[in-house]
């Protein structure tokens, strides 16, 4: 994921004066996550928002969390205007606060918070948000359930055919199959994700290269590998029938 505020606006000041308080500013927020761009406006305030929030999420975490994290949420640049120049004024609050941003995207504990409060700032699709989880887990979890959902929507099977997330779904599912008979047994939440991650593959394989990026050998050499160790496992020890959609 790649953060950046390419624009920012002045707000109108209350006395509508030259150089007078004209607003903290509202500032445009651009992501760029799996190949798929999008934008969303947040004034200054949103930005304070965050920060106490994170502010209080990591004075939240457990002090064997917190020592481990050492990390301390870095300040915002300042909300008042100085006499001059208002436009590079802002440019240069602009700056710091897409800094502030990368940086949050930078530590594990923030980006995987339950409550996804630096996602839900950013406005991310629950198809990304859950991509960013299966990346990051590489393992069958409750996100696949999720991508599953969302992916016959809008650009859903895109997402799913970014390179880096088909790898990871790859491997999610080379694991889970790898002990045979015994990763079925006794859990049925297990055996409904990796249901849903192959079917998500399937769909991707017979959707084709769609326009991404080609695939190496090797990595198509596994992805059919993987399928068909999967389908097979699955048709002999799931406890769960797969629907229509799955071959």
């Amino acid at each position: 994921i790649a953060v950046t505020i390419p624009k920012a606006k002045a707000g109108k000041g209350f006395l509508r004066l030259p150089h007078a308080d004209i607003g903290r500013g509202t500032f445009v927020v651009e992501v760029v996550a799996f190949g798929l761009t999008s934008q969303v406006k947040r004034p200054y305030e949103a930005f304070e928002k965050l920060h106490a929030d994170i502010s209080q999420f990591i004075r939240g975490l457990p002090p064997e969390v917190r020592l481990r994290f050492n990390y301390a949420v870095p300040p915002l640049p300042s909300a008042t205007w100085v006499w001059g120049d208002t436009s590079k004024t802002l440019d240069e609050r602009r700056r710091k606060l897409e800094a502030f941003l990368q940086e949050l995207l930078l530590q594990p504990a923030v980006v995987h918070d339950d409550e996804r409060r630096l996602f839900r700032f950013l406005s991310l699709s629950t198809a990304v948000v859950e991509a960013t989880s299966l990346v990051a887990m590489r393992s069958c979890g409750p996100w696949l359930e999720r991508l599953w959902e969302t992916s016959t929507e809008g650009d859903g099977l895109a997402l799913l055919q970014h390179p880096v997330v088909e790898a990871a779904l790859v491997h999610a599912i080379g694991d889970a199959v790898q002990g045979g008979a015994s990763t079925f047994s006794g859990d049925a939440e297990l055996c409904h994700n990796l249901v849903r991650g192959i079917q998500m593959l399937e769909r991707t394989f017979a959707a084709g290269a769609g326009g991404a990026v080609v695939r190496p050998e090797p990595m198509l050499r596994r992805r059919v590998e993987v399928l068909v160790v999967a389908l097979r496992e699955s048709a002999t020890q799931l406890p769960l029938r797969m629907d229509d959609n799955a071959t």
